[in-house]
């Protein structure tokens, strides 16, 4: 069994699914825009605890970064795509620069690690399997995230594509959903925007966030043999968030 290479595994959420990959018996290898410095922060305690964990500094736009980057990891089989940016702005303050940039990273980006991991698994005839992250809000509008709403489902379509073109080379693609995870710009959002936690209070149906090990089980799933028959499909683990409850406190705003 190769590596499993977790791109953008320096984050909050893609440390967290690197360490339980490495608990679950995996070798995971990380691939990110992170200076090395920065990433040694977040993957040194793992390495001490489970111990290697190869380092690719990449820009995931570039399709020649990418392939570089594969191209510096011996082998790998399975392929976690978390890296993302997110930017809150109401729809008529969202600028070209900061739309382009959302589709630029969260949507080509993508692209380009689904194509050249599958571009390796088949020169190798390697029946792989590819996880991208993408988000609850592929499909329910949620305010002030315009760019990052539309990327995310444009994520969601080239899952699909991908695992309906790449099935006759038994490589199975798929998409994990997280809804609000206690890490990142969300828990600073509840930390520093009253509004904002106004807003997620009393929406969630299981009345609790996610953590970034939730999000890491359901990756975990989708790269094991009990999702063999798994493909094409997007997991939420959203606590129930995209059922709505409509009588939270201030859903009429």
């Amino acid at each position: 069994m190769g590596y499993v290479v977790v791109v953008g595994g320096a984050g909050g959420i893609g440390s967290v699914t690197v360490r339980r990959l490495l608990a679950d018996g995996h070798g995971a290898a990380v691939i990110d825009a992170a200076p090395v410095e920065a990433a040694d922060e977040r993957l040194d305690p793992i390495r001490r605890e489970y111990g290697e964990v190869p380092y690719v500094r990449a820009d995931i736009t570039s399709q020649q970064s990418v392939e570089e980057a594969f191209d510096a990891i011996p082998s790998f089989d399975r392929v976690v795509v978390s890296a993302a940016i997110v930017q809150e702005e109401p729809f008529l303050e969202v600028s070209h620069d900061v739309f382009r940039k959302h589709l630029d990273i969260n949507v080509y980006g993508s692209f380009n690690v689904g194509q050249a991991a599958a571009k390796r698994f088949r020169r190798d005839g390697t029946e792989g399997r590819m996880v991208f992250f993408s988000s609850w809000v592929q499909d329910y509008p949620w305010p002030d995230i315009t760019s990052y709403s539309v990327s995310k489902a444009g994520v969601k379509q080239l899952v699909k594509m991908m695992a309906r073109e790449l099935a006759p080379l038994k490589i199975r693609v798929n998409a994990i959903a997280p809804g609000i995870v206690d890490s990142g710009m969300a828990r600073y959002s509840l930390d520093h925007d009253p509004k904002y936690a106004a807003r997620v209070n009393g929406r969630i149906p299981l009345d609790e966030l996610q953590q970034p090990e939730d999000i890491a089980a359901g990756v975990s799933y989708l790269l094991s043999e009990d999702a063999q028959a798994v493909t094409g499909t997007t997991l939420l683990v959203d606590g129930g968030l995209s059922l709505f409850k409509f009588d939270a406190p201030g859903a009429e705003e």
